[in-house]
C-alpha cells in the first residue's frame, strides 16, 4: 500500500493527496458529521491527474470511492478503512457550457 500512497502523491503533486487526520477530519457527507474513514484523498486538477491516479489504483487492485457533492442522499460515497478516496474538489475548470443539454 505504501508504494501505492507514494505513487499517487507523485501524480497529483504537493498539496494533491491528504492522509490521516486530514482525512478523518473532514465529514463523510452533507448531512453525515462521522469523518471519512479512507487511507488517503487523491485531489487530482485535471483529467490527466486523475487517469493517472485510477491506473495506479487499477493496476494494484486499490478500491476507490469518488467523491464529489458529497450531499449523502444515496450514501455512494461511503468509504472504508482500505478505500482511496478520489476527490472532485480541486477540478473546477468549465471547459464548456451546453444550455441545450443543460450542462457544463
Amino acid at each position: 500500500m505504501k508504494a501505492v500512497i507514494e505513487s499517487l502523491a507523485r501524480v497529483v503533486g504537493v498539496g494533491g493527496l491528504l492522509q490521516g487526520s486530514d482525512v478523518r477530519n473532514r465529514a463523510a457527507g452533507l448531512w453525515i458529521p462521522e469523518g471519512i474513514r479512507a487511507q488517503a484523498i487523491v485531489r487530482p486538477r485535471s483529467t490527466g491527474q486523475l487517469s493517472a491516479a485510477l491506473a495506479i489504483c487499477n493496476e494494484s487492485g486499490q478500491s476507490v470511492v469518488p467523491h464529489g457533492g458529497l450531499t449523502g442522499l444515496v450514501q455512494g460515497a461511503m468509504t472504508s478503512e482500505d478505500d482511496i478516496v478520489v476527490s472532485l474538489e480541486r477540478m473546477k475548470e468549465i471547459e464548456e457550457i451546453d444550455p441545450l443539454g443543460r450542462t457544463m
